[in-house]
């Protein structure tokens, strides 16, 4: 039997079987655009064996131009190859104004992480005059068999927590920040 834990407005369900654990967060405050089009602009080592299953890119400030266009990559060996978690790059447009969302649930066969995998955070096109974005990777404890996929109801569960999460973060039209 599952029990859901309410905190800081962020609901887990502690059923071992389908916990749903706070997100990889991939964040940076500030003007990102100075940096420019980079492999390797953050990476994490992952901490235990986990199934990533979607991903939402919040862009804050956007830029007067372009899009903001990110990939992670996974590697199994400590950096010497890497390959797309994702089937096609997150992507917003300046157009889509600040603190705008994309959701992605293409993910490559690649999806389920073992302890010491690394994630790269690639920056493959950036907005003149952007400043600040998150990653979040949402993932469950649960690493099924080849060819297996989740049950239906973890499925379902951890779209609606992805669902209530990103219906949190304030639109301008709000007027608030996303700490």
């Amino acid at each position: 039997m599952s029990r859901i834990i309410s905190g800081s407005g962020v609901q887990l369900n502690t059923d071992a079987s389908t916990a749903l654990n706070p997100p990889i967060v991939f964040s940076i405050e500030g003007p990102y655009y100075m940096g420019g089009v980079s492999n390797e602009v953050l990476v994490e080592r992952v901490p235990h064996n986990m199934t990533v299953y979607s991903a939402v890119l919040l862009q804050k400030l956007v830029g007067f131009s372009g899009a903001l266009t990110l990939q992670v990559e996974v590697s199994r060996d400590d950096g010497q190859t890497w390959s797309a978690l994702f089937g096609q790059p997150l992507n917003l447009s300046y157009l889509m104004g600040n603190y705008s969302t994309v959701q992605s649930n293409v993910l490559v066969a690649q999806r389920d992480l073992v302890a010491g995998d690394l994630l790269r955070l690639n920056a493959l096109n950036v907005q003149p005059g952007g400043e600040g974005f998150s990653l979040y990777l949402y993932y469950v404890d649960v690493m099924p068999s080849s060819g297996d996929s989740l049950p239906a109801s973890t499925k379902d569960y951890v779209d609606a927590q992805i669902e209530g999460v990103v219906a949190m973060i304030p639109t301008a039209a709000d007027g608030g920040e996303v700490v």
